[in-house]
């Protein structure tokens, strides 16, 4: 504020200058004003792109978790195949192939809200529907590592017949 009197009474003086002293200091006190200015506009330039780089982050988040949840659908159900070709041979029986089938719709489910939240136009709903997305496919993550454990034991472990 007090710059914005310095400025008026700049002003003033300069209404009872002469001509020459009178443009001397309406360009001084425009050239401070358009400095001011311009900090401000930088100030609130530099806000704006936290924001912008969050949401950009947001979105590369969904992005992979939308791609990496797709590929696992298609991993678990390669597995399946590979697990009933081995229960078919009869050296193993699990019930990892059920298990398997119950992941790839986590990831499923993972993958379609991923894909929700990038179509969201609003950001607080892009960022609810993307942390569900997250936490789905941080249980499916974790089912799939339990389920591998599953399968291993199943396979190492000799059956009695």
């Amino acid at each position: 504020m007090t710059n914005r009197f310095n400025y008026r009474a700049h002003l003033r003086y300069a209404a009872c200058a002469p001509d020459d002293e009178r443009s001397a200091i309406s360009t001084d006190v425009a050239v401070q004003l358009t400095v001011e200015n311009s900090i401000r506009e930088r100030v609130k330039n530099k806000m704006e792109p936290e924001a912008n780089q969050k949401a950009k982050l947001e979105g590369d988040i969904c992005i992979h978790i939308f791609t990496v949840s797709s590929a696992m659908v298609g991993v678990c159900l390669a597995v399946i195949g590979l697990i009933r070709v081995v229960i078919t041979l009869g050296k193993a029986d699990t019930i990892a192939d059920d298990l398997l089938a119950l992941d790839a719709l986590l990831f499923l489910i993972s993958c379609l809200l991923s894909y929700s939240a990038l179509r969201s136009r609003s950001f607080r709903r892009m960022h609810r529907i993307e942390r569900a997305a997250d936490v789905v496919f941080i249980i499916a993550m974790i089912g799939m590592t339990t389920i591998c454990g599953l399968i291993t034991y199943a396979i190492s472990i000799p059956t009695l017949s």
